[in-house]
C-alpha cells in the first residue's frame, strides 16, 4: 500500500468513490503527487507550446514539480478513487496570504531554478520566463481590476487529473470541495 494512504484525514468527499486525502509536506506523499502532476501535464496545450519535444517537455516537469511542491505541499490533497486504491488527482488550495503564490527571487533560486538554463537549455529557460512574466501581468491586472481582492484570495495551484482518468469528470468533482473550502462562511 502507498505511502501516501498513510496520511488520510476526514476531508469532505468529492463522490462516493472518490475521497481526499491530504498529502501536507510529507515526501513519500508529494513523490506520489509529482508522478501525478508529471502524468497530468504532459498533454497540457500550454506546455505542448512551450516545450514540443516530448522527452524535453518530460524532463522539465520532473526538475519543476518537485520545487513546485515545496512551496505548496502544505495546500496539497489528493483525491484517490477507493474503489481501485489509486491516486487519480491532485490540487493545492492556497488560502489568503500564502508566501508559496508570490516566491522571493531568493526563494526560487534556493529551490534550484537557477539550473534551468544549464540543465534544459536557454530556450527552454526563455519560454519558462516569458509564461512567468505573463502570468504575473496577468495576476497584475486582476489585482488592479479588483482592489477587494488585495486583502487576500484562495488560489487553485497545480490542480492535475493522472492522464488515463482525464475526460471523466473527475476534475469537475474535485473543484466542489475546494470551492466549498474557499467560500465565506
Amino acid at each position: 500500500q502507498s505511502l501516501i494512504r498513510k496520511s488520510r484525514t476526514g476531508m469532505a468527499h468529492a463522490s462516493s468513490s472518490f475521497e481526499w486525502w491530504q498529502t501536507g509536506l510529507k515526501p513519500e506523499c508529494g513523490a506520489e503527487a509529482v508522478e501525478l502532476l508529471v502524468d497530468a501535464f504532459m498533454g497540457d496545450p500550454m506546455w505542448e507550446t512551450l516545450l514540443p519535444d516530448v522527452g524535453q517537455r518530460k524532463k522539465f516537469l520532473e526538475f519543476l514539480w518537485p520545487r513546485r511542491m515545496k512551496l505548496i505541499g502544505n495546500a496539497s490533497r489528493v483525491l484517490v478513487d477507493v474503489t481501485t486504491n489509486e491516486v487519480v488527482g491532485h490540487a493545492a488550495l492556497s488560502s489568503p496570504g500564502d508566501k508559496g503564490l508570490r516566491p522571493s527571487f531568493l526563494t526560487l533560486m534556493s529551490l534550484g531554478m537557477w539550473q534551468i538554463p544549464f540543465r534544459l537549455g536557454i530556450s527552454t529557460y526563455k519560454g519558462f520566463d516569458c509564461m512567468i512574466g505573463q502570468m504575473k501581468e496577468h495576476q497584475e491586472q486582476v489585482l488592479d481590476n479588483h482592489p477587494d481582492l488585495s486583502r487576500g484570495y484562495y488560489s487553485l495551484q497545480a490542480m492535475g487529473i493522472r492522464a488515463s482518468r482525464q475526460g471523466h469528470g473527475i476534475g469537475s468533482k474535485m473543484l466542489v470541495p475546494l470551492l466549498e473550502e474557499a467560500s465565506p462562511k
